[in-house]
């Protein structure tokens, strides 16, 4: 099926090839949609005569969009504006209270597949884990995407509430990556032993856009 969409597709392209060559910017460029142009003739013909009859309709339309880009005014292409939705769970907020202030903070993504990446700032104990833990459950029921979870601003932690939030969160661990569990303190051996089983784990986000760079 995709082979014969690529015939169709190369089929209603030649009527295109001659007025092309004469309008190259530079030889070359003129020699190389020559040989392209004789490439398709070879494997699968010259389309018959309806690609005849548009071969004499081409040249006609480019003369005169040559015209009307040296003499009238041209409009401007339109820009497509496409916006991503971001579920009022993750948006910033004043903070989660309870016996401290946690802020859950989300930074622009740049490229759509890439994951939405979470700031967790300030003090994470019981009663912040479970606020904390709605929000992003919220965003991945309500959304598609993937979220990575970065735990850099984290100054205050209960070790257990942090592990107590990550076995909660495993039954969403192909849609999760964890970022800088790292830099919390050295006591937290078993928390980030218990992170690297279930989730993939970046030492910062610098590491989590290396690797999604990375092709395959």
């Amino acid at each position: 099926m995709r082979a014969d969409q690529y015939k169709e597709d190369c089929l209603s392209a030649l009527p295109l090839f001659a007025t092309a060559v004469r309008y190259s910017p530079t030889k070359e460029v003129a020699e190389w949609v020559k040989k392209i142009h004789q490439s398709i003739m070879n494997e699968i013909g010259d389309g018959g005569i309806k690609n005849k009859i548009l071969s004499c309709i081409v040249p006609v339309l480019a003369f005169a969009e040559q015209i009307k880009i040296k003499h009238f005014a041209y409009p401007q292409a339109k820009l497509q504006r496409t916006e991503y939705r971001i579920s009022d769970a993750l948006k910033d907020s004043p903070g989660l209270a309870g016996d401290g202030l946690l802020t859950i903070k989300t930074r622009p993504r740049n490229i759509d597949h890439h994951p939405l990446v979470v700031d967790l700032q300030g003090v994470f104990n019981g009663i912040t884990v479970t606020k904390a833990k709605k929000r992003i459950e919220d965003y991945l029921m309500e959304n598609r995407g993937h979220l990575a979870i970065n735990f850099k601003g984290i100054t205050s932690f209960d070790q257990d509430a942090l592990l107590i939030f990550l076995k909660k969160l495993t039954d969403y661990k192909e849609r999760i990556k964890i970022i800088s569990i790292d830099s919390l303190q050295a006591e937290m051996a078993d928390v980030v032993t218990y992170a690297r089983k279930y989730f993939e784990v970046f030492m910062d986000v610098d590491g989590l856009n290396k690797s999604l760079s990375v092709p395959g």
